[in-house]
C-alpha cells in the first residue's frame, strides 16, 4: 500500500469556504474601524476650524476701538460675524455658539464704556454666555482683553456606536486700545 503526501482533492474547497466565513466575521469590525477613523478625522477638522475662527474673531475684535460706531451692528456682533465667517461653514447663526466679550482688569469684568450693552454678544448684562464659562484672569494686567469662545456639537460615529462631543475653542487677546 502506497501512502501519498498529497492532500485530498476536496481540501481546497474547504479552505476557501473557511476564508469566506472568516472574512464575513471580520468585515463588520473592519468597517466600524474605518468609519470611526473617517469620522474622527472629520471631528478633528471641525476642531481646527473652530480654533481658527476663534483666533480670527479675537484678532479682529482686538483691532477695533470699543467706542467705534458702525454702520451696521455692534463691536460684539461684528466680531462674532467675523468668527462665524472664518469657520469654514462649521458655525452659523443656527449651528454652534460664539461668545464675544471685552474684559478688563486682572479680576475680569466686562468693559463698561459708552455702550456697555454692546460689549457682549449674547448677554447684555455682562454674564458669561454659558454659566460654566469664566473670563480669563491675568496677573498685573488691568488692560482690555478680547475673549472669544466658540462651541459646537460634533458626532463621532463608529457604525453601531456613536458619541456626541462638544467642541470648544477659547482665545484671549490683548486689545490694542487702552481701557
Amino acid at each position: 500500500m502506497r501512502h501519498s503526501n498529497r492532500p485530498p482533492v476536496h481540501s481546497g474547497r474547504r479552505q476557501s469556504g473557511a476564508v469566506v466565513v472568516e472574512f464575513a466575521l471580520v468585515l463588520p469590525v473592519l468597517m466600524m474601524l474605518l468609519l470611526g477613523i473617517i469620522s474622527a478625522g472629520t471631528v478633528h477638522n471641525q476642531q481646527i476650524s473652530l480654533s481658527y475662527a476663534a483666533r480670527e474673531g479675537a484678532r479682529y475684535g482686538a483691532t477695533l476701538s470699543p467706542d467705534q460706531s458702525f454702520t451696521a451692528g455692534t463691536w460684539a456682533s461684528n466680531t462674532r460675524d467675523v468668527a462665524i465667517g472664518r469657520s469654514g461653514g462649521d458655525l452659523s447663526a443656527t449651528v454652534g455658539t460664539v461668545c464675544v466679550s471685552l474684559v478688563q482688569g486682572s479680576t475680569p469684568t466686562t468693559y463698561v464704556g459708552n455702550h456697555s450693552s454692546d460689549w457682549y454678544s449674547t448677554n447684555s448684562d455682562g454674564t458669561p454666555c454659558d454659566t460654566t464659562d469664566a473670563y480669563t484672569t491675568t496677573t498685573n494686567d488691568d488692560g482690555l482683553r478680547v475673549q472669544v469662545v466658540v462651541r459646537r456639537d460634533a458626532r463621532w460615529d463608529m457604525g453601531l456606536f456613536a458619541r456626541t462631543l462638544t467642541l470648544q475653542s477659547k482665545v484671549v487677546i490683548q486689545s490694542e486700545f487702552a481701557s
